[in-house]
């Protein structure tokens, strides 16, 4: 006489159910975190600007001038990477009274794929503009 074991394990089923329901929460998750790391990134082009004003600051106090370059800040060049290599800064405009500071994405940095906050600037006033792509501003959304 034959006696049934009862089988233990997973079906073929039951396995491809799982995977299916794996696959559709990754497809909603993924994109998510995609999002919330290029978010989290954008903070460090906030924090090389906000740096450089500082120096252009305390360079206008001692010379009664903002200055006109990087290099006149002591950076060894006029377009320098961010602290974390996301952004590339550079001074796009500067007279003696004003400077107009720009952060834009790294070619080689994942942010570069950001289209909703492809630049930053701050000026002399502490004033902040971030623009999107299409080079709409979209300052409340990205200087957050």
């Amino acid at each position: 006489m034959l006696s049934h074991r009862p089988q233990s394990g997973f079906t073929l089923i039951e396995m491809m159910i799982v995977v299916a329901i794996m696959g559709i929460i990754a497809a909603f998750a993924y994109p998510s975190y995609v999002e919330q790391v290029r978010k989290s990134k954008r903070s460090d082009a906030k924090v090389a600007l906000q740096q450089i004003a500082q120096r252009q600051e305390s360079h206008f106090v001692k010379n009664y001038s903002y200055a006109t370059s990087l290099t006149a800040l002591g950076y060894a060049a006029d377009t320098i990477p961010s602290p974390e290599n996301e952004y590339d800064i550079t001074i796009s405009a500067a007279t003696a009274t004003s400077y107009i500071l720009k952060a834009t994405p790294a070619s080689t940095s994942g942010q570069a794929k950001d289209s909703q906050c492809a630049s930053f600037t701050l000026d002399q006033m502490g004033r902040r503009v971030a623009k999107n792509s299409s080079d709409v501003v979209m300052t409340d959304q990205c200087w957050r």
